[in-house]
């Protein structure tokens, strides 16, 4: 029996039929909309199928998710597009490039996918244990850079505030996001 082999399937532009929507408005009842919707078209190499993915629920919870199979890959891309001009108000051909906000729809999240984690290029610092200097620091001085230095603290911090590393990788933040997000 083969194991089952999904990959995100390209188009001949080497892109991927990936999409990552979210729609945040608090006005909208009492908790407001703070949701995700991942949509993804599949490539069953075993099978040779395609499936178009979707997952969608609250931000920072799993939610709920849907797979639909397709034999041929033309019908899978119609369905992939006719969800996400549904929930986004966008062509799919046209959105990586030039997304354009819709009232009451959800936004194209930018996602960069990487291989690099932050535990791949941070690791914990020993304080105990490193070579003191004679020219040391003042004391409160030691104490801020051990405090903006603490790794795990920064887990703690991505891990409460519910940030999917996988899917939104810290080191992968832009600064123009960031400004934009201010």
């Amino acid at each position: 029996m083969h194991e089952k082999q999904y990959k995100v399937y390209y188009d001949e532009g080497k892109r991927p039929w990936d999409a990552y929507l979210t729609k945040v408005d608090l006005k909208n009842g009492p908790h407001g909309d703070y949701v995700f919707y991942k949509l993804q078209m599949l490539h069953d190499t075993n099978r040779d199928l395609y499936v178009v993915l979707t997952r969608y629920g609250r931000i920072g919870e799993l939610g709920m998710n849907q797979r639909t199979p397709f034999n041929d890959v033309e019908e899978a891309k119609k369905e992939f597009s006719t969800i996400f001009k549904q929930k986004s108000g966008n062509e799919w051909e046209t959105a990586r490039d030039e997304f354009e906000s819709k009232p009451k729809k959800y936004n194209l999240v930018e996602v960069h996918y990487t291989n690099v984690k932050h535990t791949d290029y941070l690791a914990p610092i020993d304080y105990d244990n490193c070579a003191k200097s004679e020219n040391q620091l003042d004391r409160r001085v030691e104490d801020v850079i051990e405090l903006i230095s603490n790794v795990t603290m920064y887990q703690k911090a991505i891990k409460n505030c519910r940030i999917d590393t996988d899917i939104m990788p810290v080191s992968g933040l832009k600064k123009e996001t960031i400004e934009k997000a201010k």
